[in-house]
């Protein structure tokens, strides 16, 4: 999932910008942003008609059961291409949302006001109840709830990187300025989320003092397009975290095994299975981009058993599972 809490974000008027609560944004408001990373995205053109254009509403549920609600503007050619047999279903892919697949089609209303002036048009609201919400903090004093994988504008590694994979001291990129991470901390609870997509750049500013973000990107697409973007998933429950004694430094570490790193537990929260149907071990990726292999138990655990690269490495790391990291990855 990929969304903020209720938060502020930076709207581009005629002559200033002025921040509003992301959960009050609408459809055709304008924000600020340069997108530092990727070319223009110029699939539905940088204007948008009112009199060709309509907003679409549409509600789907997300791998977790959880509904999302969508509000998209988009030229009403559009929808009627993408309808699944002429019926009120669509196939959207979001992969920074976790949802691919059939979106029912609630309504087509009237395109509303599309404001005029400098920023880029948001063009689609998307909300949701997500399970895990971070609470980022930065050194000029923000604090941000956000989901794990929201993305934002790394200095330091000239990229967009997810939130769970930014480090403390990390440089990020401000309206005007820079600053840096201070922390990231769990929240205890889920929270309803939200959060944007913006015609052209995809990029916006959250927070008093602008920090930049990506945003999400709704991609239509038919049943073809899904299957080769979405791999299979695994129906049954993840196992349980588990600490193996014998990689725990101390005198209970063995000899060759390689020692329990501090963010084991964390990886293993968004580590894959190897595979789809009868899963044996699970890989996930620390903030570096180092492979963990954790070994699946009769006992319905999985403990921390190697990272790639550092003693006997990832063993029988399956094509399946590069491939589950690399569409995460993306």
């Amino acid at each position: 999932m990929l969304a903020f809490c209720v938060g502020m974000f930076l709207r581009q008027e005629r002559y200033r910008v002025t921040t509003t609560p992301i959960a009050e944004m609408q459809l055709g408001a304008n924000v600020s942003g340069v997108n530092p990373g990727e070319a223009d995205d110029l699939s539905l053109g940088e204007s948008i008609d009112p009199a060709t254009w309509r907003k679409v509403s549409l509600t789907g549920r997300q791998s977790d059961g959880s509904l999302l609600e969508i509000e998209l503007l988009r030229p009403l050619a559009w929808v009627d291409a993408h309808r699944i047999d002429g019926s009120d279903r669509l196939i959207l892919y979001m992969g920074d949302l976790d949802f691919h697949g059939e979106a029912q089609l609630t309504a087509i209303d009237p395109c509303p006001p599309v404001r005029a002036g400098p920023g880029r048009t948001v063009t689609g609201l998307f909300r949701h109840h997500a399970h895990d919400v971070l609470d980022l903090y930065t050194t000029d004093g923000a604090k941000i709830g956000v989901t794990p994988n929201h993305r934002f504008w790394s200095v330091d590694r000239n990229a967009f990187i997810s939130t769970d994979r930014l480090r403390t001291g990390e440089t990020l990129k401000l309206r005007d300025g820079q600053t840096k991470v201070s922390r990231i901390t769990r929240r205890a609870t889920g929270e309803p989320v939200y959060n944007l997509e913006v015609q052209v750049s995809h990029v916006f500013h959250v927070a008093e003092s602008g920090i930049l973000v990506h945003n999400v990107g709704a991609d239509c697409g038919d049943l073809a397009d899904l299957a080769r973007k979405k791999l299979p998933r695994f129906d049954g429950p993840k196992p349980r975290y588990h600490v193996n004694p014998q990689h725990v430094k101390g005198p209970t570490l063995v000899r060759g095994k390689t020692p329990l790193p501090a963010d084991a537990e964390d990886v293993f929260r968004k580590a894959v299975p190897d595979d789809p149907v009868n899963p044996k071990n699970w890989f996930g990726k620390n903030a570096d981009g180092q492979i963990y292999r954790f070994s699946g138990s009769n006992d319905g655990t999985a403990h921390f058993s190697g990272i790639d690269d550092v003693g006997d490495g990832v063993r029988n790391l399956t094509q399946y599972a590069r491939d589950r990291l690399a569409e995460m990855a993306q």
